[in-house]
Protein backbone atom coordinates (compact mmCIF):
# COMPACT_ATOMS: atom_id res chain seq x y z
CA UNK A 1 0.00 0.00 0.00
CA UNK A 2 1.16 3.51 -0.62
CA UNK A 3 1.21 6.08 2.19
CA UNK A 4 -2.27 7.47 1.51
CA UNK A 5 -3.88 4.05 1.24
CA UNK A 6 -2.23 2.87 4.43
CA UNK A 7 -3.25 6.00 6.32
CA UNK A 8 -6.86 5.68 5.17
CA UNK A 9 -6.89 2.00 6.16
CA UNK A 10 -5.53 2.85 9.62
CA UNK A 11 -8.11 5.62 10.04
CA UNK A 12 -10.98 3.31 9.06
CA UNK A 13 -9.90 0.65 11.54
CA UNK A 14 -9.54 3.15 14.38
CA UNK A 15 -12.88 4.79 13.60
CA UNK A 16 -14.56 1.37 13.79
CA UNK A 17 -13.38 1.09 17.39
CA UNK A 18 -14.70 4.56 18.12
CA UNK A 19 -18.12 3.55 16.80
CA UNK A 20 -18.06 0.86 19.50
CA UNK A 21 -17.01 3.49 22.08
CA UNK A 22 -13.65 1.75 22.51
CA UNK A 23 -11.43 4.78 22.84
CA UNK A 24 -8.27 3.02 23.99
CA UNK A 25 -8.51 0.35 21.30
CA UNK A 26 -8.99 3.05 18.66
CA UNK A 27 -5.81 4.80 19.75
CA UNK A 28 -3.79 1.60 20.01
CA UNK A 29 -4.99 0.41 16.62
CA UNK A 30 -4.21 3.71 14.93
CA UNK A 31 -0.80 4.02 16.53
CA UNK A 32 0.12 0.42 15.77
CA UNK A 33 -1.10 0.54 12.18
CA UNK A 34 0.82 3.73 11.40
CA UNK A 35 3.98 2.20 12.82
CA UNK A 36 3.67 -0.61 10.26
CA UNK A 37 4.33 1.74 7.34
CA UNK A 38 7.82 3.05 6.63
CA UNK A 39 6.68 6.55 5.69
CA UNK A 40 4.29 6.93 8.63
CA UNK A 41 6.14 5.35 11.54
CA UNK A 42 8.20 8.47 12.25
CA UNK A 43 5.34 10.92 11.65
CA UNK A 44 5.46 13.79 14.14
CA UNK A 45 1.71 13.46 14.60
CA UNK A 46 2.19 10.17 16.41
CA UNK A 47 4.31 11.82 19.07
CA UNK A 48 1.88 14.73 19.29
CA UNK A 49 -1.05 12.33 19.68
CA UNK A 50 0.76 10.39 22.38
CA UNK A 51 1.52 13.60 24.27
CA UNK A 52 -2.05 14.86 23.92
CA UNK A 53 -3.47 11.54 25.07
CA UNK A 54 -1.32 11.27 28.15
CA UNK A 55 -1.82 14.93 29.03
CA UNK A 56 -5.54 14.29 29.33
CA UNK A 57 -6.67 15.28 25.87
CA UNK A 58 -8.16 12.86 23.34
CA UNK A 59 -10.09 11.27 26.19
CA UNK A 60 -13.49 11.31 24.57
CA UNK A 61 -14.74 9.81 21.34
CA UNK A 62 -15.26 13.16 19.59
CA UNK A 63 -11.77 14.45 20.42
CA UNK A 64 -10.17 11.22 19.25
CA UNK A 65 -12.32 11.14 16.10
CA UNK A 66 -11.30 14.71 15.22
CA UNK A 67 -7.63 13.87 15.77
CA UNK A 68 -7.76 10.74 13.62
CA UNK A 69 -9.78 12.29 10.82
CA UNK A 70 -7.47 15.30 10.72
CA UNK A 71 -4.29 13.25 10.62
CA UNK A 72 -2.36 13.73 7.39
Amino acid sequence: MNRTEHLNWAKERALEYLELNQLENAWLSFYSDLNKHEELRKHNGLQLGRQLKYAGFLNCVEEMKDFIKGFN
